[in-house]
């Protein structure tokens, strides 16, 4: 006896169920096939029927949701089935010239699923050409007039054909190419008598339902009768298999089996399915999956999961695969960059299937699938794309660019016909399928975070150069602005305003031409700095002490557009990237009675167009500007104004080379220089997905700030020094914006006590001391300055003092051990200490030190600040 089928046959259980695993695993991808090319080629009444082996049936337009017979089927190339009967004689692929523009494969795949062969543009070119297939019997030598023989392992060979199709315009020209498809039996094509014909044969009629449990036997059966001979790499698994009923043309009848050894190769069923649940629940690609036998190795179960995924997909060399599970309920996106576009020598798409059966959505715009030939696809400016997937509309204007899905469940799957090598090693993949809202939101922090020292910049100037009534207006652009004095709680308009210096303000609009700033000769004594900001608050420019001396001098400060060559009587010019930029001065006060010779050195500081500087002729006005209101710093961590004046903001500030990606992205939400975004037409879900963007933004600002213990040094400075990271920039802002680099001023920050406790003014008194010859080390002058908390504002007191610093250190009263002390409270520590006394608020504060011109040891931290101690 030889097979399962008698009772006389015996094996182990524990033997027959692990062949029994191993041969439901080897049988799923042919019999899945086979499921297939039966209704194309056996069964008469199938809607599938092709004609019966050995003849073309072509598809001259894309397939539809009410094609069935194939799952994951391919919508963007017309098909050509054939199924190939090899056992009397082999048949000959005849195929025409194709137009080199014109993508076209045939892929031959034999009974196991294997990719054996291909015809096509890749592989043997466009020109005409003769193709011979023959089965494992044939024996014969090259024909003449055959271009090239491709031998099959199997007696049963797929044909799958594909052709290209731009369009429903396009379809006659496919229809022609397809009729120039030609097979023929050698014979016919040599002109030959032919050979007897193969046997008749019956084929069991498919059924899923017995395919999965012990009678997938009898199919697998039936099925090695095409098979012959077998693989000599699989000749001892034939032989492991002949002990369970497994062989070529060998009956199986379950009721003949004995009860035992059936229950053992139910059990490994059942284990084999677990396995490939288990194995293809973290196969995510399906590349790799399909090829020949050399490629597969043998290896069945990947055979298997490759069937499941997608039965006949292509070798990686002729088609990439790739995809996405989403949920149509929620509208999605893929966004490509222009660089990272799929990498197709030929063309690439996207396909929607509906899950679990794996077939085309039917929807009203009759789209299955999308990609680079998809009419009326919408691109960037720069090149990028993005793609919508979902239910529900992203809107008339976008519904070029939308693949439209069920409310439910999907598959997509992608393909990328001749694939780059980039793609073949997986340095290329897809990008990630984001929710709207998600990647609304995602972009919305990055320019939150991004356009936070933008916001405060603007309102800064708003307030200091534009809006004449607010009471921080200082004057309009281009005009010195002194202030003799230092800042007191009045002064608004900024967070941690510097105290003890006088100010000197300038907001410059560059737009019309350069201005030329000129500052007069003074004292050597006296430190005093020009800060030049532009709109992103990067320190592009000093002026001052430390940078260009005392001596005075003519500077010419140009916007990004300008491209002259430094005039005549200017020693420096200095290039912004933003058309406002905004200037500090700085100039040292040494005492109460040196206020006048402040204002000397104030009044010799001059600013004026640079066609004024030369005596020419004045270029024409810059253009008119409504300006935009501005954000209130109470406001701008929740208003969703802030994205307006961030695109506001922006028309003034021309993109930076190493942004212009960034800017991209911030335009597919809407940030789009000068242009508003309307915000009471939007979702409340888009609406929410900025706001959530906000909170998200902050947390960060928030968590980076709070990792910097007091730390500011590395805050501020120029686009080199600060290299884009937008986060350390915003939080710049918040801590103080108008700070200076470090190499010009130093500003730790005191949060907490050296306990790590927040100051509050209500529960707590403190001394800050510093030890006898432990001053600060600095080339000009150092500062301690109090500021309430949130509001980052100088603090009313009964004393009206600020800050102290190191011109008071005369006055101030010095320790026995020569330190100084100094006490912050609310209340007076008494007439003795009160010289050393820095009122605090009745609540949570904050102190900023100032080190001007720091000195080596300060910047390389060999010289650390004193703690905050609570006073006991």
């Amino acid at each position: 006896m030889k097979n399962a089928s008698d009772r006389n046959v015996r094996t182990s259980a524990a033997q027959a169920r692990a062949i029994a695993r191993e041969a439901y695993i080897y049988a799923y991808a042919p019999i899945w096939s086979y499921n297939t090319w039966y209704k194309q080629a056996v069964d008469r009444g199938a809607h599938e029927y092709i004609g019966g082996f050995n003849t073309f049936r072509h598809y001259a337009e894309a397939f539809t949701p009410e094609n069935r017979d194939i799952v994951t089927p391919n919508n963007d190339t017309p098909y050509s089935w054939a199924t190939l009967d090899l056992r009397a004689e082999p048949m000959v692929l005849s195929v025409p010239a194709v137009p080199k523009s014109r993508y076209y494969v045939m892929q031959l795949i034999d009974l196991f699923t294997f990719n054996f062969a291909y015809v096509g543009a890749r592989t043997t070119g466009n020109k005409v050409g003769s193709f011979l297939i023959a089965g494992p019997a044939w024996k014969g030598k090259t024909p003449r007039g055959i271009t090239k023989v491709f031998r099959s392992e199997t007696d049963i060979v797929e044909i799958l054909g594909r052709t290209q199709l731009d369009g429903p315009s396009d379809i006659p020209a496919v229809k022609a190419i397809q009729a120039g498809y030609r097979l023929e039996p050698l014979s016919a094509f040599l002109r030959k008598p032919p050979p007897p014909a193969a046997p008749v044969l019956t084929f069991p009629k498919p059924d899923l339902a017995r395919e999965q449990t012990h009678d997938f036997i009898g199919y697998l059966n039936s099925l090695l009768r095409f098979t012959q001979p077998s693989n000599k790499s699989e000749a001892a698994l034939m032989k492991r298999f002949a002990k369970i009923g497994i062989g070529p043309g060998s009956p199986w009848d379950a009721a003949r089996v004995d009860p035992q050894l059936l229950a053992a190769i139910d059990a490994g069923i059942g284990d084999a399915k677990a396995a490939f649940k288990a194995q293809s629940e973290k196969t995510l690609s399906s590349n790799g999956l399909f090829g020949s036998r050399a490629f597969m190795k043998n290896d069945y179960m990947k055979r298997a999961i490759g069937a499941a995924k997608g039965l006949y997909g292509n070798s990686l060399e002729e088609a990439w695969y790739g995809g996405y599970i989403g949920d149509g309920a929620q509208l999605c996106t893929i966004h490509f960059s222009k660089a990272d576009l799929p990498p197709a020598r030929f063309f690439w798409s996207l396909t929607l299937y509906t899950l679990p059966d794996r077939l085309l959505y039917a929807n009203d715009l009759k789209r299955y699938s999308i990609g680079d030939r998809t009419k009326g696809l919408v691109y960037g400016r720069d090149g990028s794309l993005t793609l919508y997937v979902g239910h529900d509309s992203p809107g008339k204007d976008k519904e070029s660019n939308w693949l439209p899905a069920p409310a439910a469940h999907f598959s997509l799957v992608g393909r990328v016909y001749g694939p780059s090598k980039a793609a073949m090693t997986g340095k290329w993949k897809l990008p990630g399928l984001q929710s709207v809202a998600a990647r609304t939101r995602e972009i919305a922090k990055d320019a939150y975070i991004y356009g936070v020292p933008i916001v405060s910049m603007y309102m800064t100037m708003y307030v200091f150069s534009i809006d004449k009534t607010n009471p921080e207006y200082k004057g309009p652009f281009n005009t010195v602005l002194n202030f003799a004095r230092v800042f007191t709680p009045d002064d608004t308009a900024f967070v941690t305003p510097n105290s003890d210096t006088p100010y000197t303000f300038l907001g410059l609009d560059l737009r019309a031409e350069p201005m030329v700033i000129t500052i007069p000769a003074m004292e050597k004594s006296r430190y005093f700095v020009f800060q030049f900001m532009d709109l992103y608050t990067f320190n592009f420019a000093y002026l001052g002490s430390r940078t260009t001396g005392n001596a005075g001098g003519s500077y010419l400060i140009a916007g990004p557009g300008w491209k002259g060559r430094k005039p005549k009587g200017i020693k420096e010019v200095i290039r912004s990237e933003t058309e406002l930029v905004n200037v500090v001065g700085r100039t040292q006060l040494f005492n109460p009675s040196d206020l006048e010779n402040v204002k000397t050195t104030q009044a010799g500081y001059r600013a004026q167009p640079l066609s004024a500087f030369l005596g020419t002729k004045s270029p024409p006005m810059a253009a008119a500007v409504d300006w935009i209101r501005p954000v209130l710093p109470a406001d701008q961590r929740t208003s969703l104004e802030f994205f307006n004046v961030l695109a506001f903001a922006l028309r003034f500030a021309p993109n930076h080379p190493s942004e212009g990606a960034l800017r991209k992205r911030f335009e597919s939400i809407g940030v789009i220089p000068g242009k508003p975004i309307d915000f009471a037409n939007l979702s409340a879900a888009n609406k929410a997905a900025f706001s959530d963007g906000m909170l998200d933004g902050q947390k960060e600002i928030d968590a980076r700030r709070a990792s910097l213990k007091g730390s500011s040094a590395d805050l501020f400075g120029t686009r080199a020094f600060l290299k884009n990271d937008y986060v350390r920039r915003a939080v710049g802002t918040q801590v103080g914006i108008g700070a200076n680099s470090k190499e010009e001023a130093l500003y730790p920050i005191y949060e907490k006590d050296s306990s790590g406790q927040a100051l509050n003014g209500s529960s707590g008194r403190y001394t800050l001391r510093f030890r006898k010859g432990k001053l600060p080390p600095v080339n000009a002058f150092w500062s301690v300055t109090m500021y309430a908390l949130p509001s980052q504002l100088l603090v009313r007191n009964p004393i009206d003092r600020y800050l102290i610093n190191s011109p008071m250190l005369p006055s101030l009263k010095r320790d026995k051990d020569g330190g100084v002390t100094i006490y912050i409270q609310n209340q007076s520590p008494g007439a003795a200490a009160t010289p050393n006394w820095l009122p605090a608020p009745a609540g949570p504060f904050m102190l900023a030190v100032r080190y001007y011109w720091p000195k080596l040891e300060l910047l390389k931290e060999q010289w650390k600040s004193p703690s905050v101690e609570r006073a006991k």
